[in-house]
């Protein structure tokens, strides 16, 4: 009995060990993956930039002649700035403008705004703000070197709502920043510049004398780890204006359109991400605005949809091989359990002689068959429970019979996950009694089919 138990508790805590490592580093890599961007990202379709709400600006003298970001939308009194008066007639080609039931211009913005603060009263601290980007060059004068560095950059605004802003900045970096200070990514750092470091960003922009270079003077306030992101080493966090100038005069844009303007949201878990993604696309569409936007979260991001789908594939093989081998395990009950009826065939018999049905001795067994696979999943969790809370010895351990690091920090963080997997352990201390109940059902029905007579006769 203590063998079979002892193979089935060394299957869970194999299964456990990896499930639980296997989840860890998955979200290890989500998170990497939302660090810099959020887990949910709200883009400008083109139907917004095809709207007379957005192309009105161009014509509107309260708005300068000039389209507003989402942001400067946002912070607008006016939905509608055009003056009949004064601004020229909107051209014949332009969409017609989108009225609500009460014949006022649709504001996407300000509803889109409105819609996620009713969010926050379900999603607990629940964040979200705009963000804007555009592309320059970045000229630095490196003080430690006594040379200068130039790179071609994308300039992002400052996600002060970012709640992993915080571990994300690399000491003595300083946050928030000041209106001509630039956070720059670690590998900036890795080249040799350094907090306090001068420069100033250079980009074109088209003036009345035609295209001409600007100068944005700069220093550099710190670095930051930009996690995994496409443009990750190459991309400076800046002060929201810094960024609104580049985007709006510049003229080169980002190759991906949507990190010039949107809205980022980060929901404090990310397991709520999928519910919260379905909860704002119904409500749009229920305050006619989803045509105006795209609501993308992190596992559909272009850069992160192979490796979380590849996350998800492997979770699932995992788990189908961890549900094959604990089957497999599970068998050594069968012979233990016909064992067991063979030895006790004349309790059995003297059982049937004073009543007991065939039912009730089949139960008996079946029982020992469950208890027998709950006491196993329990030893093994218990196990696996100890084992990851000192995985970092045990790693150590090994690595020194080998003489090199089994696990890259690059793939696998500096250390292995620690924490055992809720989801498995609920799946193992499920599956296994019940594999464990089938595979005493054919020990089971032997019992219930024993003839007493010739059991007792033989005795």
């Amino acid at each position: 009995m203590f063998m079979s138990m002892g193979v089935v508790s060394l299957v869970v805590w194999l299964a456990l060990l990896f499930l639980s490592i296997t989840e860890g580093i998955e979200r290890m890599w989500q998170d990497k993956l939302t660090a810099l961007h959020a887990p949910i990202r709200i883009t400008p379709t083109q139907d917004y930039y095809n709207s007379y709400y957005y192309l009105v600006d161009s014509i509107s003298s309260e708005s300068g002649y000039s389209y507003k970001s989402i942001e400067e939308k946002r912070l607008s009194p006016l939905s509608n700035p055009y003056l009949q008066d004064i601004d020229v007639q909107p051209p014949p080609y332009w969409t017609p403008p989108d009225l609500d039931s009460q014949g006022q211009l649709r504001d996407p913005v300000k509803t889109a705004y409105a819609l996620l603060e009713k969010m926050q009263k379900k999603y607990e601290h629940l964040t979200f703000q705009s963000y804007e980007a555009g592309a320059g060059l970045l000229k630095l004068q490196l003080k430690k070197q006594r040379q200068g560095l130039t790179q071609a950059c994308y300039f992002a605004s400052m996600p002060d709502k970012n709640p992993k802003l915080e571990s994300l900045i690399i000491p003595p970096s300083r946050a928030p920043i000041k209106l001509q200070e630039i956070l720059l990514p670690k590998s900036f750092q890795d080249s040799g510049a350094s907090v306090g470091d001068q420069g100033h960003i250079t980009y074109n922009a088209l003036t009345p004398n035609g295209m001409q270079e600007q100068f944005i003077p700069i220093s550099i306030a710190g670095f930051y780890d930009p996690g995994i992101l496409s443009v990750g080493i190459r991309c400076a966090l800046v002060h929201p204006s810094i960024a609104r100038t580049i985007n709006t005069n510049g003229n080169s844009l980002p190759v991906d359109k949507t990190l010039g303007n949107g809205i980022h949201v980060w929901p404090q878990d990310l397991n709520s991400v999928k519910k919260l993604t379905q909860d704002l696309k119904s409500a749009f569409e229920a305050e006619h605005i989803a045509s105006y936007w795209e609501i993308t979260p992190f596992y559909a991001y272009e850069h992160a949809r192979e490796l979380v789908q590849q996350f998800q594939s492997d979770k699932y093989l995992f788990t189908l091989v961890a549900t094959a081998i604990l089957l497999v395990a599970c068998c050594n009950i069968i012979s233990l359990l016909i064992l067991l009826v063979n030895d006790k065939k004349k309790e059995i018999a003297i059982l049937q002689t004073l009543g007991a049905s065939q039912l009730s001795i089949a139960t008996i067994f079946a029982l020992c068959g469950s208890i027998l696979g709950i006491l196993s999943a329990s030893l093994g969790a218990i196990a696996a429970f100890f084992t990851l809370k000192h995985i970092d010895i045990c790693i150590g351990w090994i690595s020194s019979l080998y003489g090199q690091e089994l696990f890259s920090s690059t793939f696998y963080g500096p250390s292995l996950p620690s924490t055992l997997s809720a989801s498995a352990t609920l799946f193992v201390m499920v599956t296994t009694p019940i594999l464990a109940l089938f595979a005493a059902v054919i020990p089971a029905l032997k019992a219930c089919t024993l003839k007493p007579a010739p059991l007792l006769r033989s005795e």
